[in-house]
């Protein structure tokens, strides 16, 4: 559903009640809303407006907002008060290049020692995302996929994973992207299937450069994507030495 250049908040989201504490079911609801990019990139969120729009009061979103701003998600500006952060190159390559950095280790070191029981369930979401696909499905097949989740766990390292969700968010917006570039999750599912026969014949080097090579594939065609364009704006900076 669009959004209102006047309207802090998606008209699709509920104004929420009872459960859990006010400000954590505040700060899902406007985190899940600038995921799913129904809060625009540099969007300005007014602390009154989306009180109204959640049915609470303005302490509950503020501390939302702060804690969205410690995850990037949000920025405050003097004088301006907050607005959705941009969603740009400088960003992406920026996760990007955390994602390679983790991602390559992780599988790298699964191949040196993959168990059959993570092999088999790799294996299994590789398999339920061709299913996705063929039955035109997406943006399921993106976020249902835990192929790069599961490479990570295997590692058996919690200061990996938590690093990992550090940027899941970021990753997901820019998943919002990827899936509106015509053949984009097909070919994300090749350079998967690629990635596993690498770590099938145990060849920890060659699954690590194709992860990097598939890292690097996703992001240069999300930010030459019109999507992107659009959502970047007049403001978008291409970062100087970045890959062609």
């Amino acid at each position: 559903m669009p959004i209102e250049a006047q309207t802090a908040v998606a008209p699709a989201l509920h104004r929420i009640g009872d459960g859990r504490l006010l400000r954590e079911r505040a700060y899902d609801a406007l985190r899940d809303a600038i995921i799913r990019l129904e809060l625009a990139p540099r969007q300005p969120l007014t602390e009154r407006i989306l009180s109204e729009q959640l049915g609470v009061s303005k302490s509950p979103i503020r501390d939302a907002l702060i804690q969205l701003e410690r995850d990037g998600l949000v920025r405050s500006t003097p004088f301006k008060g907050f607005e959705v952060a941009p969603l740009d190159e400088r960003e992406c390559r920026d996760v990007f290049q955390f994602r390679e950095a983790l991602e390559t280790y992780c599988v790298a070191r699964f191949t040196q020692r993959a168990d059959a029981a993570t092999l088999a369930a790799i294996e299994a979401t590789h398999r339920d995302q061709a299913r996705l696909i063929q039955d035109g499905q997406p943006l399921e097949a993106y976020t249902r996929s835990r192929f790069h989740g599961l490479l990570m766990e295997a590692t058996g390292n919690p200061t990996f994973v938590v690093g990992s969700r550090l940027i899941q968010a970021h990753i997901q917006r820019i998943q919002r992207v990827a899936v509106t570039i015509a053949g984009q999750i097909e070919q994300t599912h090749r350079e998967h299937e690629s990635i596993l026969e690498a770590i099938r014949a145990r060849d920890a080097g060659a699954a690590a450069d194709r992860m990097r090579e598939h890292i690097y594939s996703v992001l240069e065609q999300v930010v030459r994507s019109r999507e992107f364009q659009r959502l970047a704006g007049p403001r978008a900076v291409r970062r100087e030495g970045a890959r062609p």
